[in-house]
């Protein structure tokens, strides 16, 4: 077995090492995630900030202005069907509320 630089005869084998370094860095890596840049009215970004802070399934980035989000590409159909259900159920409340 090649000599490695660091390792005494009492430690363990350079392999136990790699895997152990490995694990350790891999578990902190930052991930790539495919993302897209929306803009949206600041009522309708904050909807989508309060489910983003439900499970983090939504959002990447917050732009900190009041209408650019950058949010998961493989969750925007979802975003969007969700979405629809709550402006539809808010204009149907809206409407109720009206005829009274």
């Amino acid at each position: 077995m090649p000599k490695c630089l660091g390792t005494s005869p009492t430690s363990p084998p350079p392999s136990s090492l790699l895997l152990f370094s490995s694990k350790h860095f891999l578990s902190d890596m930052p991930r790539a995630v495919r993302g897209l840049l929306i803009e949206c009215d600041p009522s309708i970004k904050s909807m989508i900030l309060k489910y983003d802070e439900e499970r983090h399934d939504y959002i990447v980035e917050d732009l900190d202005d009041e209408n650019h989000l950058v949010i998961k590409e493989s969750q925007l159909q979802n975003l969007k069907v969700r979405l629809d259900q709550d402006l539809d159920e808010k204009i149907m409340q809206l409407d109720e509320s009206e005829s009274e």
